[in-house]
């Protein structure tokens, strides 16, 4: 099959468009070209006129394409071309009034997905300059925050590297010298590769990743090997990679191999027991991938930041679509973190900026600040994990050294979860400081009914400082820490009953 015609069956069959009130109608201007090539006007002739049937074919109740009467936009296109480069810049304008949407600009060879680029960058200006594009919805709600000595007390410092979630809702947090698998209830239930800590390897979690089936992959500090831990072995499994760590980007894909990213070297491939797979991530010697997602359908979601936007890629790489943020030049993201859900939609994290996007590219919500945490920013630098089937959403503060939970109540509705535990929280939390007295201890009790102790204890601790002559505080504390200890001792007792 003609691989311009696989890409445009692939996207035909990923997601309707946006609603609009009327029918536009877009004229394609004759092209202004760099030379006279006759070479060059035909590859951009033959380019646009496939932008021109895509975009018909994906927005046509939105836009149709004319050759001039009745046109209310118009776009315009420049095409330069050397030995070594390709550059085509095109802008839309709006005729009334000659109001133009931010170019459209593509730096790389002309390729099959170069029309289906140029028709969802048509569609996404045209969203902007007609007032298209739907208004956010409500943002996700705050939920709580906790540092690692709220979970556990620790001979030093942790600072929280990396955040999972698995399929049946329980956190998987890194610090680099440990990983903690905790319950909705912040109880630690499991540390995976503990085994490896105490043996000498300090380093040997920085980062953590899931797989469908229950697998978890960890990533050290440095080296190039992985470690992979299958549901139930007590001996986690040595992966070689065969890059260095530290400058290479992982993600998880569903069918249970890792897709990495090099940067170094430039080179992105896929990992699947100890056979490897190169992808074609990089467009051209221009792009860089810094951000990336494996979807739950096994698409990679790579951020282009020459678009700027989303490059959607099949397992094996192929390009199948692009997704672009509607949000003026100025709002647009450069984010750090990202999570594609079952539906398309996708959240990103940006310094300081939280916002997750419809597959056509909407903006759902935005959230900058968390009203009722100690410190209501959102963090500048921070991993991300969503557990779409629960709406909730975590944040690992790499310099706030906590993990902040958020509740996305629309996202629940859908799925139907119902996260009594959270929502008691929030309603607790509801106009509240951060320090109020009342609340705080409310939360410990919640924590404590919950049997996470530990949270509990910190929770009480916090409150005692805050008010000494609070009696209840200090009690609850001591009671809770002798709780801590008798059940951590019968713990060991089993654990070595069990060896």
């Amino acid at each position: 099959m003609n691989p311009w015609k696989l890409v445009l069956a692939l996207v035909l069959l990923s997601c309707g468009t946006l609603a609009a009130p009327a029918l536009d109608r877009i004229v394609f201007e004759q092209p202004v070209l760099g030379s006279k090539d006759a070479d060059l006007a035909k590859i951009v002739d033959t380019v646009l006129e496939r932008a021109r049937s895509t975009l018909a074919a994906l927005h046509g109740d939105s836009l149709a394409v004319t050759e001039g009467a009745g046109a209310t936009y118009a776009l315009k296109t420049v095409v330069s071309r050397d030995a070594k480069s390709f550059v085509l810049s095109a802008v839309l304008r709006r005729i009334k009034d000659g109001t133009e949407a931010a170019p459209i600009v593509w730096l790389a060879q002309p390729s099959d997905d170069l029309p289906l680029y140029i028709a969802r960058s048509i569609f996404a200006r045209w969203s902007l300059l007609s007032g298209s594009v739907p208004a956010p919805g409500k943002a996700p709600v705050f939920v709580d925050e906790l540092s690692p000595e709220d979970i556990r007390t620790t001979q030093y410092p942790f600072t929280p590297t990396g955040i999972a979630v698995q399929a049946d809702g329980t956190l998987l947090v890194s610090f680099g010298a440990a990983c903690w698998q905790l319950d909705r209830f912040m109880r630690i239930v499991a540390e995976p590769g503990a085994v490896l800590a105490e043996r000498g390897n300090m380093t040997y979690a920085y980062g953590v990743m899931v797989t469908p089936s229950g697998s978890l992959i960890l990533k050290p500090g440095m080296g190039k090997e992985l470690y992979r831990i299958a549901p139930g072995a007590k001996e986690p499994q040595r992966l070689p990679i065969g890059t260095e760590l530290s400058t290479t980007f992982l993600a998880a894909a569903p069918d249970g191999s890792v897709v990495a990213v090099d940067i170094t070297g430039r080179r992105a491939f896929r990992m699947l027991g100890t056979r490897k797979q190169d992808l074609p991530l990089y467009a051209s010697d221009s792009h860089t991938v810094y951000t990336f997602a494996v979807a739950p359908d096994g698409s990679i979601w790579v951020w282009d930041h020459l678009l700027p936007g989303l490059r959607i890629h099949t397992a094996e790489g192929a390009v199948a679509d692009f997704v672009l943020p509607l949000l003026e030049s100025s709002a647009l993201p450069f984010p750090l973190a990202m999570s594609v859900g079952p539906d398309g939609s996708f959240v990103l994290f940006a310094s300081g900026r939280l916002t997750r996007f419809s597959r056509d590219g909407a903006p759902i919500w935005s959230l900058e600040r968390v009203a009722g945490a100690a410190n209501e920013a959102l963090p500048q630098a921070a991993g991300l994990a969503v557990d779409w089937p629960r709406g909730l959403i975590y944040l690992d503060d790499v310099s706030g050294r906590r993990i902040v939970k958020l509740l996305d109540r629309e996202m629940a509705r859908q799925t139907g979860a119902p996260n009594a535990f959270e929502e008691k929280l929030v309603a607790l939390r509801a106009g509240k400081d951060a320090d109020d007295p009342v609340m705080a201890a409310a939360r410990a009790r919640m924590y404590e009914e919950a049997g996470s102790f530990s949270v509990a204890r910190a929770a009480w601790r916090r409150i005692a400082d805050l008010d000494p002559g609070n009696a209840e505080a200090g009690r609850r504390a001591d009671a809770l820490e002798i709780a801590e200890l008798r059940r951590d001792g019968d713990a060991l007792a089993a654990k070595a009953i069990a060896r």
